[in-house]
């Protein structure tokens, strides 16, 4: 295994890499996870692959000092990428969030990837999450500053729950992710982030169908987080595509993934 940084301007991306394989695989991990969510599967996928595991901004070691990124900053990442290996094709993996950025940079990529594994997508329909990625810059900003005040937003959470205005996710993901200095700004930074991630099904349609992009998708049957009617949706209206439904949650990501990856 290698590791190292990819210099964006200020920021610093890091990556790992890892297996010998002839094929190239850039990965994106989820939301409040890290390039460690991957190391389940690498074994699995070293032969055929040679895979950079990134860390997003704002999550692991990455050091992103800008206040947020963009899909061209992907764009910047995997065209430096791919001038390292000196490859001209590759195949992107992204899980949740991670297949958001993917979908949201398609358009911004210095080449498109010969195949993209989508597990578990973010940015199709997803819950809360199509909120947040409209919610204004001002309205992100008072919030950041509301959590501030160590107590104000859990007991705000406690209160909304009790209510059953929000749901068990919501009230778990307010107290995880604002518990610690560390996750509030992955949060809100990655939150500010959002709203240039934004995903245009017509757009990733378009792209993946004209440029005869293989997708596949990966899907828990037991995952309430995302939905699949939306999920079987994109895959009707893209030639080709193929969903595999599994037996398990949007936390799907374990050793077996490796055999539906080629």
């Amino acid at each position: 295994m290698q590791e190292g940084y990819i210099h964006i301007r200020k920021n610093r991306v890091y990556f790992k890499k890892w297996g010998q394989g002839s094929k190239l695989m850039i990965a994106f991990h989820g939301f409040a996870h890290d390039h460690q969510m991957f190391n389940i599967i690498h074994k699995g996928l070293g032969a055929h692959f040679t895979t950079y595991a990134i860390d997003l901004p704002f999550h692991g070691r990455t050091k992103w000092q800008d206040k947020q990124y963009k899909p061209e900053d992907i764009g910047t990442l995997v065209g430096y990428i791919l001038q390292q290996e000196k490859k001209e094709q590759f195949t992107a993996l992204g899980f949740s969030y991670g297949a958001r950025v993917w979908m949201a940079g398609l358009a911004y990529l210095p080449q498109l990837p010969v195949h993209l594994y989508l597990l578990a997508p973010d940015g199709l329909r997803t819950q809360w999450l199509g909120i947040a990625e409209r919610t204004p810059g001002p309205f992100i900003w008072l919030i950041d500053q509301l959590s501030k005040k160590p107590d104000r937003l859990p007991r705000l959470a406690d209160r909304l729950r009790k209510w059953h205005l929000i749901n068990r996710f919501a009230h778990r993901f307010v107290l995880h992710h604002l518990g610690t200095y560390k996750n509030k700004r992955r949060l809100f930074q990655t939150w500010r982030s959002m709203q240039q991630f934004r995903v245009n099904k017509k757009e990733v349609k378009k792209i993946v169908a004209e440029n005869q992009v293989l997708l596949t998708l990966i899907m828990g049957k037991r995952d309430s987080i995302v939905s699949l009617n939306a999920v079987k949706k994109l895959v009707r209206d893209i030639p080709g595509a193929q969903l595999h439904l599994l037996n398990k949650s949007h936390f799907l990501i374990d050793g077996s993934i490796a055999r539906l990856i080629k």
